[in-house]
């Protein structure tokens, strides 16, 4: 039996959204276990969000422009509304690099972005089975973030609030004006 690459056929993206998914689900379930799976799973985390992201928008730019437009936009706003939250908490700081890295370094950023491209997969889909392991996998990275999570208000904010208002916002259409 020959294998994809031999036969010309590239791999299948659903193949490739739903492993992400999965490992991405698996990190923040191996987060909720303890010190040893945390260590593990945030040198997983830091290695993996950043693929996982451009994937999933390199994937919807393929399959549906609009679709690929919501998700970066949406990507923007969680982002701006992410460093709005952490200056509300701690304030101005004097450099912009530290004001970047204090917001990537909060809990439930991470989560964030992986529960917003889960939410990009579910909308982009063709299957009803891939798009129901995208909610099972948002719903897993955030519940298992909350759960983990030292202040579980604030990174239910970040991992779960913010992407789905951020991802809701930029599917919102102005309404159709007729000339």
């Amino acid at each position: 039996m020959s294998t994809p690459a031999v036969r010309g056929h590239h791999p299948d993206r659903r193949l490739i959204a739903g492993c992400t998914a999965l490992a991405t689900a698996t990190v923040y379930v191996a987060l909720a276990l303890g010190h040893d799976a945390v260590r593990l799973a945030s040198g997983a985390d830091g290695f993996v969000r950043w693929p996982a992201t451009a994937l999933t928008l390199l994937w919807l730019a393929r399959r549906d422009q609009a679709l690929y437009v919501r998700g970066a936009i949406a990507l923007l706003l969680t982002g701006i509304g992410g460093i709005a939250v952490l200056v509300a908490q701690h304030g101005v700081r004097a450099h912009e690099t530290s004001l970047v890295q204090d917001y990537l370094a909060l809990p439930g950023t991470a989560a964030g972005w992986y529960v917003l491209m889960a939410l990009a997969v579910a909308s982009g889909a063709k299957h009803s089975l891939t798009r129901a392991g995208a909610v099972l996998a948002a719903t897993a990275v955030g519940l298992g973030a909350v759960l983990s999570a030292d202040d579980p208000l604030l990174v239910a904010l970040l991992a779960v609030a913010l992407p789905g208002v951020a991802w809701a916002l930029a599917g919102a259409r102005p309404p159709h004006r007729s000339t």
